[in-house]
């Protein structure tokens, strides 16, 4: 792909309908330093390894970059996914002005965290 153009692969997902599928890349350790560990903004989970966040929507299928499909194959995160096709005009990881595609893609979302209460 020549240099500035933009490919999208498409990929559907066997079981996975309007959720979002956390695929965790094994190979690529977080290093927090002692009491500062990161909460996902998208999760609200403490990841201690590079993970990927797949959006997928009513149909099961989503759009990835060249390199996250690169990363799924390498960390066997490929399980249930099979590629589609590719499109040269993918859609913007922004949307516009205070719209992420992840704000974009809340309303397909199954996953719901809820905040911990302790048993009393």
């Amino acid at each position: 792909m020549p240099k500035g153009k933009k490919l999208g692969i498409n990929i559907e997902h066997d079981t996975a309908r309007s959720q979002v599928h956390l695929v965790p890349i094994m190979s690529r350790p977080i290093n927090y330093a002692p009491g500062h560990e990161s909460v996902c903004p998208n999760c609200r989970v403490v990841h201690p390894v590079k993970t990927i966040h797949l959006w997928f929507d009513g149909d099961g299928k989503t759009t990835i970059s060249p390199g996250v499909l690169n990363e799924l194959k390498k960390g066997n995160g490929l399980d249930g996914i099979t590629v589609v096709g590719d499109t040269k005009t993918p859609p913007p990881l922004n949307i516009g002005r205070g719209s992420s595609r992840p704000e974009q893609d809340q309303q397909n979302r199954k996953l719901q965290v809820k905040p911990y209460k302790e048993a009393v």
